[in-house]
């Protein structure tokens, strides 16, 4: 939102353009608006709100700083604001190697580890499907060897419902690891969230596959 019908109304409008031009190339699937409320912002605003689903956050405040924005200063306050919001992550799980012949993983424990650092395998996440691999090590090694640490309360071992459908709220941008035990098998797989993604919703859906009948 920016004051304009001012004598400075230029410089307003210059701004407006430099910071969705930063916008618009940083998060490519962004909607950059301007002056939607009702009603005329204040005299002297130059407010950047950050809107994703039902979240509004303000990262920058010429009202409240007496400052212009600070265009590289502005974008890593958006990435900061990317990173620290909680997601609901829905997590369907199925069995088989193809999802047109799979079947729901029906009440069954998962374990959810937050993991430090970026891994090849959680960016080679395609349309939200993710494939478990088999692993032989015990998990507590397998999780110290990734960097990982359990999560709080009820938020490290979830149960898979009917549907095969496990949620919980995450931390945005993180990067995870999700164990599953099933007879005498283990499965393991990451899952991440890009910046991309955030700007389209507020929930993080992935299917995930155990490659077995």
């Amino acid at each position: 939102n920016i004051s304009l019908h001012r004598e400075d109304d230029e410089k307003y409008v210059r701004y407006r353009e430099e910071v969705t031009a930063v916008l618009e190339e940083t998060f490519p699937n962004a909607v950059v608006q301007s002056n939607q409320t009702v009603p005329r912002p204040p005299i002297g605003a130059f407010e950047v709100t950050l809107k994703i689903g039902k979240q509004e956050l303000l990262l920058f405040s010429k009202l409240h700083s007496r400052r212009w924005p600070n265009l590289d200063l502005l974008q890593r306050n958006i990435e900061g604001a990317l990173g620290a919001q909680k997601v609901s992550l829905s997590m369907n799980f199925r069995l088989g190697s193809q999802v047109t012949e799979s079947s729901p993983l029906r009440g069954t424990n998962i374990e959810l580890y937050i993991v430090q650092g970026e891994m090849m395998e959680a960016t080679s996440q395609h349309q939200g499907l993710v494939t478990m691999e088999q692993f032989q090590e015990p998990v507590s090694q397998l999780v110290s060897r990734h960097g990982g640490m359990k999560l709080a309360g009820n938020l490290q071992i979830l149960r898979t419902n009917e549907a095969g459908v496990a949620e919980c709220g995450i931390r945005a941008r993180g990067l995870y690891l999700v164990t599953v035990k099933l007879g005498g098998l283990q499965f393991y797989s990451f899952i991440t969230v890009g910046r991309r993604e955030l700007f389209k919703s507020d929930s993080v859906k992935r299917q995930i596959m155990l490659p077995i009948q």
